[in-house]
Parts: structure tokens; sequence; C-alpha cells
């Protein structure tokens, strides 16, 4: 069944793979979502349809940003198949690199490898900045009914927008802002440079002429988007230079910046001379004092022991797959840790 042969909620419900009583209740009622405090037991938890989370931006003095999870395992359900479904209707332009099946990160940087000018320029929230309406537009457009893309676009917005969280939020931004994206690339190609774009994060780079932060302004403003002046930066040979957080003055392939090897490394270091339950406590600010006082205390070191080797493992990992070489020796390191925890040896390679 496609989007274009669904006549009504009950046909819908079928194409979803869930009961029409389920699709009504979810359609029908207001969303109820957690936002701290109060009761927060699993049981609780269960009766809200998702709970927000405020995440501190990468830079602190750019506040948090709002992420929803998905409590109800049907809408996560719904929410999966429609990602599946979305992105198999999906070819993204060239220069789209963001949550593109095959291309990522690296693939994001090496198109701008040792140029002399680059320019970075951010969309002012990004998700958040598309609505419902060209939610609608967007399924209608491929095929669906306007009461049936509005069920849909109910079932993966949130008061009305676009949220972080949901796992079609990524493949709707791409899709809504597929015309957008080829026509900054006709502004790049006008100007003899390349152009990328990783999510919000958009990138041109060039040995001679950058299009001017006020032409790509206007453009994004003509496309429902707002450019976030804070976060524009010109960048050029012989200074840093970062694209979607690699360093691209190499001319062979982007690199993980030294401060983030060096922190890895230190942390590893400590951790293989004194052991995770030290490095633990450490970080915690923990005592022995503390520890015979309040026997509680075992509990959440042994956790957070947990939460170093996971972080160090997946930290080595993001490595792999930028710089094998540096990985390779950072997980030879990382496996002689002292596993003075239990289970640790579960992170081990």
């Amino acid at each position: 069944m496609d989007l274009k042969d669904i006549k009504n909620e009950i046909m819908l419900a079928d194409f979803l793979g869930i009961s029409k009583e389920d699709l009504f209740f979810y359609l029908k009622n207001k969303p109820i979502i957690y936002r701290g405090g109060g009761d927060s037991s699993e049981a609780e938890l269960k009766k809200r349809w998702y709970t927000q989370i405020e995440i501190p931006k990468k830079n602190r003095k750019f506040g948090f940003r709002t992420v929803y999870k998905i409590n109800s395992s049907k809408l996560i359900h719904i929410n999966k198949f429609l990602q599946g479904y979305l992105r198999n209707q999906y070819t993204a332009p060239m220069g789209v690199h963001g949550f593109v099946h095959g291309k990522n990160i690296r693939s994001n940087a090496l198109t701008h490898l040792s140029r002399k000018k680059v320019l970075k320029i951010d969309i002012k929230d990004f998700f958040e900045s598309i609505r419902r309406t060209r939610v609608v537009k967007l399924f209608m457009q491929l095929g669906a009914k306007k009461e049936i893309a509005e069920s849909l676009t109910q079932l993966t917005t949130l008061n009305g927008r676009v949220v972080q969280g949901f796992n079609t939020s990524p493949i709707i931004a791409n899709m809504v802002s597929e015309t957008m994206d080829r026509a900054i690339k006709k502004i790049a190609d006008k100007h003899g440079c390349n152009y990328t774009r990783y999510a919000d994060d958009i990138t041109f780079s060039s040995d001679s002429d950058l299009p001017s932060e006020v032409s790509v302004r206007d453009l994004l403003k003509k496309f429902g988007f707002l450019l976030n002046p804070k976060k524009t930066l010109f960048m050029f040979r012989g200074e840093k230079q970062f694209v979607t957080g690699l360093t691209i003055f190499d001319d062979k392939y982007p690199r993980i910046p030294k401060k983030v090897k060096r922190k890895i490394r230190l942390r590893i270091f400590y951790a293989r001379k004194y052991g995770l339950w030290s490095v633990a406590m450490r970080e915690l600010g923990v005592t022995d004092a503390d520890i015979r006082n309040h026997i509680s205390l075992y509990t959440s070191l042994e956790s957070y022991t947990h939460y170093i080797a996971r972080q160090l493992k997946g930290s080595i990992d993001y490595i792999n797959g930028i710089e094998p070489l540096c990985a390779e020796k950072l997980y030879s390191e990382f496996n002689r840790i002292k596993s003075d925890s239990p289970g640790i040896e579960l992170y081990i390679k």
C-alpha cells in the first residue's frame, strides 16, 4: 500500500500497522508530555506520551536544546515505520550529508579539505522552524489526501512543529529542505565554490570567491529559515578551520582535533594507572570516608565506572570512523585499563 492508496483513517491504521482504536486515540486526544517534577515512576511515565529533555549545547553560552523522547511503544512503532517509508522516498542532493545513508560528518568535511576560504553558517532552530503546514504539504506531495496528510503530520510533529528527538524529524527536515538545498547549490556554483549541509550546519569553501552572508541569509528566509548570526564564521587558510567538528587543514582527509584526542588519551592514562573506580571517585569528588559513611555510594560509583567505560569506548569508536590508525592505538591502551569494577570487560573491544 502507498500513501496515494489510503482513502480513510481505517486504511491509514492498516498502513501504519496498528489498530484503528490506537490510531484514533492518538489523533483525537491532546498529547501528554512529562516535563519533570512530580511522580516520575515508570508506571507514571508510561501514561505520558513524551518526555521533554533539556540538553546543554556544546557551547554552554548558547543555552540548551529541547529534545522529546517518545515513551509510548505504539508511537515509537509509528515513528520508526514512517522514518523508513520516508527514507525510501528521498534521494539526497549531492551536498546534503546529515542523516543520509552512506554519508556522515567525515564525508561532509572531505568536501572542504585544504581550502583557502571557508564560510560556516548555522540555521537557527532548524527543526522547530518547520511548521505543520509544511509537513502537511510534504505528505500531500507524496500522494496523500489532505485529511490523511494532516493525520500523519499530527503523528510526526508536536505543538505544530517538527521537534528534535522523533525518528521522523531528520528525514522530514531533509525532504522539506530539498528545494532550498538546490537553490543554495546554485549560489555556490555561481561563485565556483563547494557547498554542503549537515542538518543546520551549512558550509561553503573556495580558493577564490565565497557567497556573502547576506545573500545566504536572504535565501534561507525565503524558505522559512533564519540565519543564526552568532554562529556565522569565516575561516582562512593558516588559521584553525573546522567543519562538523573536524579539522580540514590536511589535503588528504579530515582529522579529529588534537584537543579531543589529548583529552581521551589523558582519561585513558588515568584509568590505566589508577583504575576506573579511582577515576570515578575523582570525577565525582567522592572520598573513602564518604563511602564508609554512605554505603549507597557503592552503587552510584559502580554505575559511574560503567558510564566512563562506555563513554571512552564510544569516543574511540567515533575516532575509528575518522582516523582508524589513531583509534587502533587508543583501543590497545583502552584494553589495558584496570578492570576493577564488575562487568567493565564488556566494553573492551
